[in-house]
């Protein structure tokens, strides 16, 4: 599988760099222009890696816009999100991390639309049980999927026994990447998000995950 964000030239990691600054910073207008370019970028290359980090990106605008507590920029930003992650999977059906994007994505738009949980809930959780099984030492890969089973009703498939094995899952995997990273065995790709950095901890899940159906 290709490595999913890599950045191939120093502009595209200044871009991930700033962008992941401004979500630090909750500065949804410097994401905001990010988006733009990568918009741009992504059109004109009609590429994979364009794609994710354009899905990446909308989903970090997600992000700044809870800060903010605005609810339209969260729907709006989730909905562009889920358009980049799609196009992402049609290039590259076997892309870990297209599904990944996709599935979280559409775990952030659940709350923010009328019967979310029953329109994309099953679709979610399918996209992230797709990203693991296509790269199962991927720890951010089981991180969305722990905050879907947790926050699920167990009617509707949730669990939080899953949920804290899943996070453990990802405890350790990150673990061991740290480690291969301290004795120069592997190097994480540019723009590859780790949720230890994140504004959500999964300890403490958001608001970015299947609800009940139903629920707007």
């Amino acid at each position: 599988l290709a490595q999913p964000l890599h950045a191939n030239t120093r502009g595209e990691q200044a871009d991930i760099a700033a962008a992941r600054q401004s979500r630090d910073a909750a500065s949804v207008e410097e994401l905001q222009k990010t988006i733009a370019k990568a918009q741009k970028e992504a059109a004109e290359s009609n590429s994979v890696d364009a794609y994710l980090r354009l899905a990446l990106f909308q989903s970090w605008l997600c992000e700044a816009a809870e800060a903010r507590n605005n609810k339209a920029l969260i729907k709006q930003a989730a909905t562009d999100g889920v358009a980049a992650a799609e196009k992402a999977v049609a290039l590259n059906p076997k892309s870990a991390e297209a599904h990944r994007l996709l599935g979280d994505l559409l775990g952030r738009l659940i709350p923010h639309v009328f019967g979310g949980g029953m329109r994309y809930g099953k679709r979610a959780a399918d996209e992230m049980d797709k990203a693991i099984e296509l790269d199962s030492k991927n720890a951010e890969a089981y991180v969305p999927r722990a905050i879907s089973y947790f926050f699920t009703p167990g009617a509707f498939g949730g669990s939080k026994d899953k949920a804290f094995e899943l996070l453990r899952k990802a405890v350790e995997l990150d673990s061991q990447g740290q480690r291969e990273l301290g004795a120069g065995r592997g190097r994480r790709p540019a723009g590859r998000r780790s949720w230890r950095s994140g504004t959500r901890s999964p300890s403490t899940p958001g608001p970015t995950t299947a609800t009940p159906a139903g629920s707007s």
